[in-house]
């Protein structure tokens, strides 16, 4: 049981944490620093191995043990030792384990790879590694820590984390605040014109179709509060509902298009949030929160699935699928590059870099597009041969006239006759280039030639087919991309 390990954990090596504290004897305004330097050392070991997570326990368990003992004595000297030589640990940055991240990459688990064979037509997957520009936190659920604030992370390995729900309500977040930026820089005069709150309505329903139902939002509502309902006003509100009732769900329920993959980071920081009062304009009670540093990278792959278009026309299916697209271009470089993901996004924290770590990747199921060309890297041509076996016709075959029909090496007699044919006298050469091959395939050839005739033609693989595939260098890159997916879609046959 989890209890007993953290009871034999206690067991092993309370001693050594209390001695370890007990030997400073220096002035109070060094004990922090002597802490990190000499208790930090008891929380590094394993940090190298699979165990690597025993070093986060052990801070957490200590810390918590001190805490509890120290409310009897009001004396809070100890937790905060602990603390000190957790931050020595991971500050500026606390790096996963190759073990770790080898182990991960044996199972699969750092590529999300989707086969768009058996889902339906216009299924999308994009995929890309990005690196982080600043700093991305996230609240852990775990009330079991060293600091109040840890980083989201994963149950297994312990690897920080982005879950696919964050990264659902990320887009969402930031694709909702494009549509109300949209409708709040047009004028008073514009927002009353039918068409464009008709377009408000329309768009806002098409987020439910990609996301799924608001939550909180019914079709038969009388309170009109959510945020989309303010924006918009009283007069929109009341007709989206009758939208979602006629094109969506009579119920206004519904499960969205998209699917989100978790997003695994291998680095561990810290950041240092200072709170400064009005009157000193000083700080003195400094917060840590748990982070994933900038510079980071991680890869995010998104899976794009109109299931609901089954059975509809094919015109019909292009034009939301295209639409759906250049939103989602759009969406994804504004959440990663402006709005951000996860916590205090408004302070500028979860923002990556435009430019990606290396060529991301799109590809929609759907035939009949113009591919793009694969980009083929550079390679070194290499040195050529100087010359191949003169008894060679090419690489480890024996030239015809030193074989017979039934694949035996020639006698002799019969090559002598061979070369006399030709017009030419028998030379001296002639027997040593003889003598060289019958060498060579008795000592090779021979073996080479019969496991060749040994091995089965391999079938030929049935060929795949092949969907658009398109490659970017960077966000901005991977809208367009999809923005000429969409145009291509129309052309191909979305007008009526």
């Amino acid at each position: 049981m989890r209890s007993d390990y953290w009871s034999e954990l206690l067991q092993q090596e309370r001693g050594s944490f209390e001695s370890k504290i007990n030997a400073f004897t220096g002035e109070s305004s060094k004990r922090a620093a002597w802490m990190k330097h000499n208790l930090s050392s008891l929380l590094k070991r394993e940090r190298e191995g699979l165990q690597f997570r025993r070093s986060f326990e052990r801070a957490a368990l200590f810390y918590h043990l001190f805490a509890a003992e120290e409310r009897k004595t009001n004396n809070d000297a100890w937790k905060e030792d602990v603390r000190a030589a957790y931050r020595e640990m991971v500050y500026p940055a606390f790096d996963v384990p190759e073990k770790i991240q080898n182990l991960v990459g044996d199972l699969k688990l750092w590529s999300g790879q989707i086969e768009l064979d058996p889902l339906p037509l216009y299924s999308l997957v994009v995929r890309f590694s990005f690196r982080l520009h600043k700093p991305y936190l996230s609240k852990d659920d775990t009330e079991f820590y060293v600091l109040d604030n840890p980083v989201r992370k994963e149950k297994v390995f312990g690897l920080p984390m982005v879950a696919p729900t964050q990264w659902k309500g990320a887009l969402r977040a930031a694709m909702t605040y494009q549509l109300a930026g949209w409708w709040l820089g047009l004028g008073d005069k514009a927002r009353a014109q039918r068409v464009n709150y008709r377009r408000f309505v329309a768009w806002r329903t098409d987020l439910v179709k990609i996301f799924g139902n608001e939550k909180g939002v019914l079709v038969n509502d009388r309170k009109l509060d959510a945020y989309l309902d303010q924006v918009g006003g009283e007069k929109s509100a009341r007709l989206y509902r009758r939208y979602l009732r006629r094109f969506v769900a009579s119920t206004g329920f519904r499960a969205g298009r998209l699917r989100f993959f978790p997003t695994f980071f291998t680095r561990i920081g810290l950041e240092v949030i200072n709170p400064h009062e009005r009157k000193t304009r000083a700080g003195t009670l400094p917060i840590y929160i748990e982070s994933v540093p900038s510079k980071a990278p991680g890869t995010f792959t998104l899976l794009y699935v109109p299931f609901d278009c089954i059975g509809e026309g094919e015109a019909k299916t292009r034009r939301q699928v295209g639409a759906d697209l250049r939103m989602l271009g759009k969406g994804i470089q504004a959440m990663l590059t402006s709005y951000g993901f996860g916590a205090k996004t408004s302070s500028g924290f979860g923002v990556a870099e435009d430019r990606l770590v290396e060529p991301g990747r799109l590809v929609l199921k759907v035939t009949g597009l113009p591919t793009e060309k694969p980009r083929e890297p550079k390679t070194v041509e290499p040195k050529r041969r100087k010359a191949l076996r003169r008894y060679w016709k090419a690489e480890n075959q024996l030239r015809d006239e030193f074989l017979t029909a039934e694949g035996e090496f020639v006698s002799e007699e019969r090559y002598r006759a061979y070369i006399e044919s030709l017009g030419r006298q028998y030379k001296k050469s002639d027997r040593k280039l003889y003598d060289k091959a019958r060498k060579w395939w008795e000592q090779e050839g021979k073996a080479s030639a019969e496991q060749q005739a040994e091995e089965p033609e391999p079938e030929p693989e049935a060929a795949k087919p092949r969907w658009a595939e398109r490659t970017f260098a960077n966000l901005g890159e991977m809208a367009k991309q999809m923005e000429r997916l969409a145009d291509a879609l129309l052309a191909e046959g979305g007008q009526e």
